[in-house]
């Protein structure tokens, strides 16, 4: 669904543009978390441990959420510059000190 002048449809758009950055934070979060109890002590539940493997897959948790995080935040900065989103002042604003 193209993201045109109506306000319906617009602020469906702004609304996907912004929730995509969720699971990439909660992502992230839980990566990190995974890994830094795993560094600290490995995890039991029963017979199942939880070791160097899953601190592995937390590790590229992380790294995944992070890119997840990064495309929402280029969707949204790209989609601005063609005009399909409104411009979001705070991401621009942030953008603005790496720019100049």
């Amino acid at each position: 669904m193209p993201c045109l002048n109506e306000e319906r449809t617009l602020g469906i758009c702004i609304d996907k543009a912004l929730k995509s950055m969720y699971p990439g934070v909660m992502l992230l979060a839980l990566g990190f978390f995974f890994t830094i109890m795993i560094y600290i002590q490995p995890i039991r539940f029963g017979a199942i441990q939880l070791e160097s493997t899953t601190m592995l897959y937390s590790a590229i948790g992380m790294l995944i959420g992070f890119q997840m995080i990064q495309f929402s935040v280029f969707t949204d900065i790209f989609g601005s510059m063609i005009g399909q989103f409104p411009r979001n002042k705070g991401i621009s604003n942030r953008i603005s000190i790496f720019m100049n």
